[in-house]
């Protein structure tokens, strides 16, 4: 595998932390990507590619 993509949603902080801590690196806000069962909702992308551990 070359690359591995985690999302979650932003209001969840502990997620963020296990990307972190997982190594995965930080890419950004995808606006209103999550679709729940109160409306749509904001989601963080991280991101590990081959070479980065």
């Amino acid at each position: 595998m070359h690359r591995l993509r985690l999302c979650h949603s932003t209001a969840n902080l502990a997620s963020c932390l296990v990307a972190a801590k997982a190594g995965y690196a930080f890419e950004g806000t995808m606006r209103s990507a999550l679709l729940h069962e109160d409306g749509r909702h904001d989601e963080h992308l991280h991101s590990l590619v081959q070479g980065d551990l």
